[in-house]
């Protein structure tokens, strides 16, 4: 199956909000609390009365029946009554370290009625943001710090997954009239990944012939 890498980022995302839920669930029902990833990153963490620990708990252990439980997705929040919001972008794609000169193809695709078809490997080097968005600053910050603990403990996953990954954070400053009239704050995670997208080719006679060369190229 052939997945959009933006949506593999995505999926990875939500698994590892999903498995921070599991582990402080599991933990605090086996007596281990103190075990529980949360606690591990956050145990000493407090400042201004924000206990990060505690508030992370609070969060992470939300359903989805709660209206401020975590959400996730590709698109920019029209507003943000149902914070904490996870966005998830792909500011950028170049060319990657492994390219092959014209592409050469990377093997074959198997149909559903058992035939093959030619793909194209494309190397790329992509760059992500995980925008953390929040009407809480310190909430942005400590659901950040959460996820980008995450993503570097899972680099065992993304080794097989992509030929590079390395992940780093920055703040963001947005100000948009479709939000409340203020400066807000968020944190991004900002991921550079390489990676092979295997593309099915096109080009054969079924399609060459729906082109018309005419001067000009035009579809039929």
């Amino acid at each position: 199956m052939i997945a959009m890498p933006l949506l593999k980022v995505k999926g990875i995302i939500d698994s590892l909000i999903e498995y921070v839920k599991e582990d402080i669930e599991a933990c605090v029902d086996e007596g281990r609390e103190e075990e529980s990833f949360l606690y591990l990153i956050f145990s000493e963490s407090e400042t201004d009365g924000y206990n990060f620990y505690n508030q992370a708990k609070n969060v992470f252990l939300r359903t989805n029946e709660d209206r401020n439980r975590i959400t996730t997705g590709l698109a920019y929040p029209k507003n943000m009554a149902n914070a904490p919001y996870v966005w998830i972008r792909e500011p950028q794609r170049s060319v990657g370290k492994t390219n092959t000169i014209g592409k050469l193809s990377g093997g074959f695709y198997e149909m559903t009625d058992g035939s093959f078809k030619d793909e194209y490997r494309d190397s790329k080097s992509a760059s992500y943001e995980v925008v953390v968005m929040s009407t809480n600053y310190l909430e942005s910050i400590m659901i950040s710090d959460v996820l980008y603990s995450l993503l570097v403990s899972s680099y065992e996953l993304f080794t097989t997954l992509f030929n590079f990954f390395e992940v780093n954070m920055k703040e963001l400053m947005m100000n948009n009239d479709q939000i409340p009239p203020y400066m807000l704050l968020s944190r991004a995670l900002a991921l550079d990944i390489d990676f092979d997208n295997y593309i099915p080719a096109i080009s054969n006679e079924k399609l060459l012939n729906k082109v018309v060369f005419n001067g000009i190229i035009k579809a039929k």
